[in-house]
């Protein structure tokens, strides 16, 4: 496993601390899980935003559950 470094203040640290508490875990793991939070948020909202582009320009065509299970002969 590798190590990354971070250089933080005192305050920083102690912000961190406190959120890891939150998290009732170590420092180190409670920055992973908030960091891939925050990739999966970000991620979540580029789809959001690109589905909301494409219906705009009339790019999206929306079917009923039935009408899917019909196209796919179920």
């Amino acid at each position: 496993m590798s190590n990354i470094t971070l250089r933080l203040t005192d305050e920083e640290r102690e912000i961190l601390n406190n959120v890891a508490h939150l998290y009732a875990d170590k420092l180190s793991t409670a920055i992973k899980t908030i960091l891939f939070e925050k990739i999966e948020e970000d991620y979540n909202l580029k789809i959001v935003k690109d589905f909301e582009k494409r219906e705009k320009e009339n790019k999206v065509e929306l079917v009923s559950l039935s009408d899917f299970r019909k196209k796919l002969g179920v």
